[in-house]
């Protein structure tokens, strides 16, 4: 068998797979699928060796990896069925795409993994009923040990939380936000109208990832910046158009180091994981 079209093979079994984990054996679709791949392919990728490997040996390994990955974090049991079946399939996805060297997909299945945690737990949670009371308070928090009462004392300062977090340009749309800008927006606003993904990824920074107590400005940036790098890249795979020239230079910096950001972006997505389901807020702030 040539060796560029075992490779094109062995891609569509992997979708296969995928497609068979999310949806059962016994749906239509995956049945159907497997019929059309079987007439593509034939006996002879059927049989061969390669195949057992790949169906006996990497895949089960590294669903295995995947389930004992989300099975010991305190969110997975809060989300739905669908959702941890979703987490399952595209962390099997980015595992493909790291030893296949498609730095792309990689980040594509990087990002899918972090935009289903946010959403599930965003939509299912009252974040933003929280967030409407904090909204006045400041980001960083700074504490010091007072001599006098011998206690940690606290302060806050920065930016408000809503012009942090929210970052809204009100109309006309060369106009920034003022706080009664704010004040009349918060009026009428629901978490329903929170739909852009930096902001409600932003939100879980504050409350779950640093559990309210930002003491470090730079930490905080660090995290937003690196989830603006793997969003980029996957942007260029799902959406494509025009970018900024400060996104032209991320993607430029990211690019010329893949096999430096291979590692970034898998440590962010544990640590980010593992960080948010310590919190002592994911349980309190669960609606369920």
């Amino acid at each position: 068998m040539e060796l560029n079209r075992l490779r094109f093979l062995m891609d569509i079994q992997e979708q296969i797979d995928i497609l068979e984990r999310t949806l059962g054996k016994e749906h239509s679709d995956v049945i159907s699928a497997k019929e059309k791949f079987y007439t593509l392919a034939g006996k002879e990728f059927a049989n061969s060796v390669i195949r057992l490997v790949h169906e006996q040996a990497v895949e089960p390994v590294i669903f295995k990896q995947a389930q004992e990955f989300y099975g010991c974090l305190g969110i997975y049991n809060l989300l739905s069925t669908e959702v941890q079946r979703k987490l399952v399939s595209d962390f099997v996805e980015m595992e493909h795409q790291k030893r296949r060297d498609d730095f792309e997909r990689f980040c594509v299945s990087i990002y899918q993994q972090l935009e289903c945690v946010i959403n599930a737990i965003y939509e299912n949670s009252t974040l933003f009923d929280k967030f409407k009371l904090d909204r006045k308070l400041q980001l960083i928090t700074n504490t010091w040990y007072n001599k006098i009462t011998q206690q940690q004392d606290k302060s806050r300062k920065g930016f408000s939380l809503e012009s942090t977090i929210l970052r809204i340009k009100f109309k006309p749309s060369n106009k920034y936000y003022t706080g009664a800008d704010y004040d009349n927006y918060f009026k009428d606003a629901t978490k329903n109208d929170i739909k852009e993904i930096l902001q409600r990824f932003r939100l879980l920074v504050y409350y779950l990832y640093f559990d309210e107590e930002v003491l470090s400005e730079e930490r905080f940036k660090d995290i937003l910046l690196t989830f603006e790098e793997i969003k980029l890249m996957r942007n260029k795979t799902h959406r494509g158009g025009m970018q900024y020239d400060t996104q032209k230079q991320i993607i430029n910096r990211v690019e010329s180091a893949p096999y430096l950001y291979y590692l970034k972006f898998h440590g962010f997505l544990m640590d980010f994981m593992n960080q948010i389901s310590l919190s002592k807020n994911i349980k309190r702030l669960n609606s369920e």
